[in-house]
């Protein structure tokens, strides 16, 4: 909630056009009450929806199917930076914690933009294989 409304509903504000969606995995965190809202039970036997940060937050959601990390960009990141660190000798966990950063800093926007761009693609790609596996 603190990402979404401190650096996320900020950045959309300024960069992205009215109407966007947010892709998100299927991450607990995600799917939380309080992100996702959750109904409750009232008094008098009836029940009440009550609405999440998204809703709060008049964020829209694609809908992801479960175990779909062909269409999680971050997992393209993370490949990228596990190549990096590939025969880098880490005696720590500081070690270890400074190399993954350094290499994430290294990450050009153009990578990111490459990524984000092939999301329609990509959910194209899954309706096409009707939710099954996909080429990423």
């Amino acid at each position: 909630m603190e990402i979404l409304e401190g650096c996320l509903l900020p950045f959309a504000q300024d960069h992205m056009a009215p109407g966007w969606f947010l892709y998100q995995d299927n991450s607990p965190v995600h799917k939380s009450k309080l992100m996702m809202g959750r109904t409750v039970n009232l008094s008098n036997g009836g029940k009440a929806h009550l609405p999440g940060c998204f809703v709060l937050n008049n964020v829209l959601l694609v809908k992801v199917p479960p175990m779909s990390p062909d269409l999680n960009v971050i997992e393209n990141l993370w490949a990228y930076v596990k190549a990096k660190l590939r025969g880098k000798d880490f005696h720590t966990k500081v070690d270890f914690w400074f190399y993954i950063r350094k290499v994430w800093s290294t990450i050009r926007p153009a990578i990111l933009h490459e990524l984000v761009d092939s999301v329609p693609k990509r959910l194209n790609e899954m309706i096409l294989a009707k939710g099954g596996p996909i080429e990423y």
